[in-house]
């Protein structure tokens, strides 16, 4: 039941629930972080939508508490949230959080994510979007 109540709390960007819920089962932060990355996933039956970013508030939430813990996530889910903060929001020292909780904010320029990317990278859609201060990052 709880499970579905964090699913609800961070999809409704209800932050203090979220931590609440986090702070009393701790293993779920990581389920927490990726229903952050693609809050649409599963709403209302919808398919997730990844034209709807995810809400830096919340992601800053279940990082807080992923660090209070002491549990880390995964980099791969770090990694996949950067590049949604880089190109969708533009949220600087949300990117450096990330950063900070071990994501690598150059991981597509590696071999295997290279191809899928090569000449849409996420510093150049932040450009584009106009944010400056994300593309100097």
């Amino acid at each position: 039941l709880d499970g579905n109540r964090l699913a609800l709390a961070v999809r409704s960007g209800s932050c203090r629930v979220v931590r609440e819920l986090l702070q009393r089962d701790p293993q779920q932060v990581e389920h927490a972080f990726e229903i952050a990355r693609c809050p649409a996933l599963g709403r209302l039956g919808l398919v997730g939508d990844a034209r709807l970013p995810p809400s830096a508030e919340m992601v800053s939430a279940i990082l807080n508490v992923s660090r209070t813990q002491g549990i880390g996530l995964r980099t791969e889910s770090l990694n996949s949230m950067f590049v949604t903060v880089a190109s969708e929001l533009g949220d600087v020292s949300l990117a450096q959080a990330l950063v900070d909780a071990r994501a690598d904010p150059t991981h597509w320029q590696d071999r295997s994510h290279a191809m899928n990317m090569p000449f849409a990278t996420p510093l150049l859609w932040a450009a584009v979007r106009g944010f400056d201060a994300m593309a100097e990052f």
